[in-house]
């Protein structure tokens, strides 16, 4: 989806279900269980939204990124990506740091673990990216207070289901 002036705009994702999968498979999912109120963030960054337009672009830019590296099947470029994503969050007003983000930011450098917390910190999810069978010992290890959840993206878009 591309927001502009005019409107909204929908574009297909063509990246083909092998490519995809290499990116799925590398990608551990926690819960953390860890929420905060969304709009004490979202006011700070929209009072601050000319200071974060440069951020802003940045993630714009590393949208396109990300769909760069999955149509190319460069897994691991997808997963620096998301990294990268998230260090821009943490750069905007909005005080999308804290405590846990900066423990959890810390733990992945040091074990050369590519993550991304939707939502800033409040989405109660964490996405760790691991290139390889020993990233994911050490994912696990490291964030095993966190409940690991089954991954599996769907081609055919959002959808909700009554269990």
């Amino acid at each position: 989806i591309e927001y502009d002036r005019d409107g909204v705009t929908k574009r297909r994702a063509d990246v083909s279900p092998e490519r995809l999968q290499v990116f799925e498979d590398n990608l551990l999912v926690f819960y953390t269980a860890i929420h905060s109120q969304t709009n004490p963030s979202l006011h700070l960054l929209e009072s601050g939204m000319e200071g974060a337009l440069d951020t802003l672009h940045e993630m714009k830019e590393l949208a396109y990124a990300m769909y760069e590296a999955l149509a190319a099947g460069n897994a691991d470029e997808a997963g620096r990506v998301l990294q990268a994503n998230q260090d821009c969050k943490i750069r905007l007003p909005g005080n999308f740091r804290s405590p846990f983000v900066d423990d959890v930011m810390k733990r992945a450098e040091e074990n050369d673990l590519l993550v991304q917390i939707p939502g800033g910190k409040v989405g109660g999810y964490l996405l760790v990216y691991c290139p390889t069978e020993k990233h994911k010992v050490a994912a696990r290890e490291i964030y095993g207070s966190f409940r690991e959840v089954d991954l599996a993206f769907d081609r055919q878009g959002p959808a909700v289901s009554v269990v």
